[in-house]
């Protein structure tokens, strides 16, 4: 049965096929703007209640973790940022 993967490859999310038997991806595709919304979607469906922050933390070998957070701001945050 053929698999399709993700992987990074020259700054872009590629997808393709990896065939039974076989460690090479065929049929590559750039899917980076579909992956990221992919991603963003993800997050806000992980979203509860009212919180306005969401991460998902991956622990590194070496220790600690690096994390990816989405965080909802607000047009008048922005603004409230700029002025300080």
């Amino acid at each position: 049965m053929n698999d399709i993967h993700v992987t990074c490859l020259d700054g872009e999310i590629i997808a393709g096929i990896l065939k039974d038997g076989d460690d090479e991806l065929t049929d590559l595709n750039v899917v980076t703007e579909e992956a990221l919304r992919a991603v963003l979607d993800w997050f806000l469906q992980m979203r509860n209640g009212e919180n306005r922050q969401v991460s998902y933390r991956w622990n590194k070998s070496t220790g600690g973790y690096v994390a990816l957070v989405l965080a909802e701001t607000f047009e008048d945050e922005k603004q409230e940022e700029n002025d300080v």
